[in-house]
């Protein structure tokens, strides 16, 4: 019963902040537009070398 409870309390944590989530974007904000994002946010991690930061931290500051 207990692990039940705590998987319905998890469940609603994540449903609540996942409408927080979509409250942040703007309406017309697609499922494309997220994927575009992502694949940015992907090419940003794999440049964690040394010799990219620079160019990275600039990136961040637009």
């Amino acid at each position: 019963q207990e692990d039940n409870k705590s998987l319905t309390n998890l469940y609603s944590h994540v449903t609540r902040s996942m409408t927080k989530i979509q409250n942040l974007h703007p309406s017309h904000f697609s499922l494309t537009q997220l994927n575009e994002e992502l694949q940015c946010m992907a090419l940003i991690h794999a440049l964690s070398c040394p010799e990219y930061n620079n160019f990275v931290t600039s990136l961040f500051l637009l």
